[in-house]
C-alpha cells in the first residue's frame, strides 16, 4: 500500500471518528448519582469546560475523572461545588452524523485511491 494512500485511508477515519455531539444542558437534579463508568459529561464552571468520566453526583457537589485517565482512577477524581457548575452536557456519539459523514466520505476516499496513480510520471 502507497503512502499516499494510507494518508487518505487514515484521514477518512479521523473524519467519520468526529461525529460526537452534545446533547442539551441536564439540569442538575436529572443528573444520576453514580453514572456509567465511561459516561461523559461535559460540565461547564466559571466559563471553563471539563469532560468528566465516572460522574457521581452527591447534595453538594458533583465529581469526575478526567475523560483521559481511567474512570478507576481515583486519585486524579475532580470534584466542583453543584453552586459553581454553570451547566452539564452529556456527549454522544450522533449515529445520523456518522451516517452522513460516511455516505459522503466513503466514496471521495474511493475516487482519491482510484484516481491516484493517474497524475503522469512520478505519481
Amino acid at each position: 500500500m502507497t503512502r499516499h494512500r494510507i494518508l487518505v485511508i487514515t484521514g477518512g477515519i479521523l473524519l467519520l471518528s468526529g461525529c460526537t455531539a452534545l446533547r442539551e444542558p441536564v439540569p442538575i437534579e436529572a443528573l444520576p448519582t453514580i453514572a456509567e463508568p465511561r459516561a461523559q459529561y461535559q460540565v461547564w464552571s466559571h466559563g471553563s469546560p471539563q469532560v468528566l468520566i465516572a460522574l457521581r453526583t452527591t447534595a453538594d457537589s458533583l465529581s469526575g475523572v478526567p475523560y483521559w485517565k481511567p474512570p478507576t482512577c481515583d486519585s486524579c477524581r475532580v470534584a466542583i461545588p453543584r453552586s459553581a457548575v454553570d451547566s452539564v452536557r452529556i456527549t454522544a456519539l450522533d449515529p445520523n452524523k456518522s451516517l452522513l459523514a460516511a455516505i459522503i466520505i466513503a466514496p471521495l476516499v474511493f475516487l482519491m485511491m482510484a484516481f491516484q496513480g493517474m497524475g503522469g510520471p512520478g505519481s
